[in-house]
């Protein structure tokens, strides 16, 4: 519930050669890519939720998988980190969150 995704905008770099009186610009990569999302705190003991848990206690480096309604496949090598902390909001379920914590831009396949 709630997915949300930040960063993997690209960087650049100004450069101003001694011969040139005109800066260029060059691509440095892109920045990190933060992912968010809140989970139903009544999965505990499922065998995902578990796997968060792990994750999020040995800050183990995964690779995440995200599937969208299409069916086309998104991989990110990523840190997970899951807040057991239960979030209460009046009228709605209770939740824990969830970050993933990107270490490069994703890669996308059709479905």
């Amino acid at each position: 519930m709630n997915h949300s995704s930040s960063g993997g905008d690209p960087k650049t770099v100004n450069v101003k050669f001694i011969e040139s009186e005109v800066e260029i610009v060059l691509n440095d990569g892109f920045n990190a890519v933060s992912r968010t999302f809140d989970m139903d705190a009544d999965m505990i003991g499922t065998p995902g939720y578990t796997a968060l848990v792990d994750l999020s206690a040995t800050a183990a480096f995964t690779i995440v998988r995200r599937r969208s309604k299409s069916g086309a496949i998104s991989l990110i090598p990523a840190k997970v980190a899951l807040n057991e902390e239960e979030t209460l909001t009046e009228g709605q379920i209770i939740v824990v969150k969830c970050a993933v914590n990107a270490q490069n831009i994703g890669t996308r396949y059709v479905a």
